[in-house]
């Protein structure tokens, strides 16, 4: 009888690790996404501590902790962004609308306003990436679901220096919402300085009814 025995193959894998799922209790969501929101009146410490409360609720891993996760979690280091589709789709959901465009705001300054202004040095400093195009679409897409369904002069961010309604909000992105459906047909811009802002006229094409043009300022 031989003292050693080969192990014996069950022919069963091992499970996989649990998949992660973004923590979507609107409660604890609310105080993160207006803090983000509110970026354009804050100092930059108040920024800078809302983006880190941002990644810590949504549970980014460090950058050595996410080498080891990409092999089984791709997103790893996008789930802010995915936290925060979850959580606007959950407010949209239940009716917290207000949320939902507060998340969208957000994610478009954080897009136009902040990330051109930084290098990837001081990104990875702030522990944020760029939103990628895929998770642009679907934030695009649930804000202005939910923008549409407010009234135009709700009052979505404000303080003394102005504010942001969810009419002007509807109108600003209307454009960036046909282009990433591709029914824009982009050849067709004209610029035009008006009201000392820069404005840009799109032919929309859409699969059903009649070319238009769009305005966004």
């Amino acid at each position: 009888m031989s003292l050693f025995r080969k192990p014996q193959l069950s022919g069963r894998r091992a499970p996989p690790p649990p998949s992660w799922r973004p923590n979507t209790d609107l409660t604890g969501a609310r105080p993160v996404v207006f803090a983000l929101a509110n970026a354009p009146v804050s100092g930059d410490g108040e920024v800078r501590s809302a983006i880190a409360a941002f990644g810590r609720i949504s549970e980014k891993p460090t950058l050595e902790h996410a080498l080891d996760l990409m092999r089984t979690d791709p997103d790893c280091l996008h789930r802010p962004w995915l936290w925060m589709i979850a959580v606007m789709q959950e407010a949209e959901r239940t009716g917290d609308r207000h949320l939902s465009c507060a998340g969208l705001f957000w994610s478009c300054y954080w897009t136009a306003n902040l990330v051109p202004r930084n290098n990837g040095h001081s990104l990875m400093v702030l522990g944020l990436d760029p939103i990628p195009p895929h998770l642009k679409r679907e934030i695009l897409s649930t804000g202005m679901a939910s923008a549409r369904q407010l009234p135009e002069d709700f009052v979505v961010l404000g303080d003394a220096t102005g504010s942001v309604m969810a009419g002007g909000l509807v109108q600003r992105l209307s454009v960036k919402f046909w282009l990433f459906r591709g029914q824009i047909a982009a050849p067709r811009v004209d610029l035009s300085y008006t009201l000392s802002r820069w404005t840009m006229t799109y032919l929309i094409k859409p699969k059903h009814g009649a070319p238009r043009m769009v305005t966004c300022l």
